[in-house]
């Protein structure tokens, strides 16, 4: 979940935008904390998914900031899975998990973002590495427009906190500041589905990395 796109970062991401209505939901890899097992499902497991009790908040944000928090949050990803068979090569806690989005990233390009002595996002300071960003528009996906403003959807911790560092959203006007608990965003989404995670029993193919 911290350095891949995963079945369970599609469900939560899809669950924070199905909750609280947007164009796109990030959701840093760091803050899902357990999976979901098959069987019989509790609250309690849904509660657990969100470790730290984060809440949702949305605000608006233009195509290029969220270029530069995918550059942001994918600096460290790598193409080699795991050493060793157990530690994660590229692992990062924020590593996006996205809904409304598509994008690939080429491990090849070096990373050139610039961060400052506390670790927050400064620059980009040459080629990128996250190309073919794609956003959802009805059941199409088209390319993101730079200059057009969406409506992001995340928690509190990535909005309001600059959370791994990704600082392009916190001067920005909530337009939902803690308005629903992710854990009752996850409550709700499985209701609508019926508990039925059909459609999640694979990565959906939102983020390609080469």
């Amino acid at each position: 979940i911290r350095n891949r796109e995963t079945n369970l970062g599609d469900w939560c991401t899809d669950a924070l935008l199905f909750s609280t209505k947007g164009d796109i939901a990030l959701f840093n890899g760091g803050s899902i904390r357990s999976d979901i097992k098959k069987g019989t499902i509790t609250i309690g497991d849904l509660k657990d998914v969100n470790g730290f009790n984060n809440m949702i908040c949305k605000i608006s944000a233009t195509g290029q900031e969220i270029l530069d928090a995918l550059e942001m949050a994918y600096r460290k990803t790598m193409n080699v899975v795991t050493v060793d068979g157990k530690w994660s090569v590229g692992e990062f806690g924020g590593f996006l998990q996205v809904s409304g989005l598509k994008c690939t990233i080429d491990t090849s390009q070096p990373s050139y973002v610039i961060v400052d002595d506390n670790g927050m996002y400064e620059k980009i300071n040459g080629p990128r590495r996250v190309k073919d960003v794609m956003v959802k528009q009805g059941d199409e996906y088209v390319p993101i427009d730079p200059k057009k403003e969406y409506l992001v959807v995340s928690t509190d911790y990535l909005i309001k906190e600059s959370g791994d560092g990704v600082n392009l959203f916190c001067n920005h006007k909530l337009l939902e500041d803690c308005s629903v608990h992710v854990t009752q965003a996850y409550i709700d989404y499985f209701k609508h589905l019926n508990g039925d995670f059909t459609a999640y029993e694979q990565p959906q193919g939102r983020i390609t990395i080469k």
